[in-house]
């Protein structure tokens, strides 16, 4: 806190239209200053949260913030979604490896980044729910490690450190991958047909526009001032307004 009363907050924020106002001091919350620190990309953030509480107020990943708080991690989301985005178009798959259905997926490798990662999370959640594939009968790939360190994986995930999924994707060391970006190669395919339409479909049916980021704060500086988290709550409300 400064001289004045205000409260520094030291804080990690991706720039998105609906937080430039934030960033760039159009918009401000009474007796709050946001000191930004700049992390690119963002998900770089998550793990200095999740492993040193490096920032008062950070962006984090939903799955990383529930595997964290699962694991005692001191800091509190505010319901500010700063990412939301749908998980069907972000699964791939080698048309030559004898996949021809999401249900092909059993007995097969797949990649995700990591485990806990939250378009993974998406994904397998659709996979199951909507094409019944049985996620116990999938070997995961895995090339990095979790953000939450103390994160016990399933016994079906396949660690391959520093690989790159795309890559062995295309080489057809997997059948599929999730969330491995672009892919230049003929043989890589989305996994469900029109996917954008797929995804469309899915939020008609269900609701549900699915979350990626929120944001948290510290518990210590929440416990101190109850004030704090309505007012970056309405601070955040305003920058999206902007």
């Amino acid at each position: 806190m400064t001289a004045t009363g205000t409260t520094v907050l030291k804080t990690a924020l991706a720039t998105y239209a609906h937080t430039k106002g934030l960033k760039d001091g159009t918009v401000t919350a009474p007796g709050i200053r946001l000191e930004h620190v700049e992390v690119s990309p963002i998900v770089g953030a998550f793990r200095r949260m999740v492993r040193t509480l490096e920032f008062d107020v950070s962006e984090m990943a939903i799955t990383t913030y529930l595997t964290a708080r699962a694991h005692g991690r001191p800091f509190t989301a505010l319901p500010v979604f700063v990412m939301r985005q749908f998980h069907h178009a972000p699964i791939v798959y080698n048309v030559k490896s004898g996949v021809q259905s999401p249900k092909d997926l059993e007995g097969k490798k797949v990649g995700v980044r990591a485990y806990t990662v939250t378009t993974g999370v998406w994904a397998r959640g659709i996979l199951a729910t909507e094409y019944g594939v049985d996620l116990d009968k999938v070997t995961w790939v895995v090339v990095d490690e979790e953000h939450v360190q103390e994160y016990q994986k399933p016994a079906n995930v396949l660690e391959r450190p520093g690989a790159n999924l795309g890559e062995m994707l295309a080489k057809g060391e997997l059948a599929a991958a999730i969330g491995a970006g672009q892919i230049d190669s003929p043989d890589v395919k989305p996994l469900i047909p029109n996917p954008r339409e797929a995804e469309a479909a899915w939020y008609r049916k269900t609701g549900i526009y699915p979350v990626n980021h929120t944001v948290v704060v510290k518990d210590s500086l929440l416990q101190a001032d109850a004030t704090l988290a309505p007012r970056l709550f309405a601070a955040f409300k305003e920058a999206k307004a902007v």
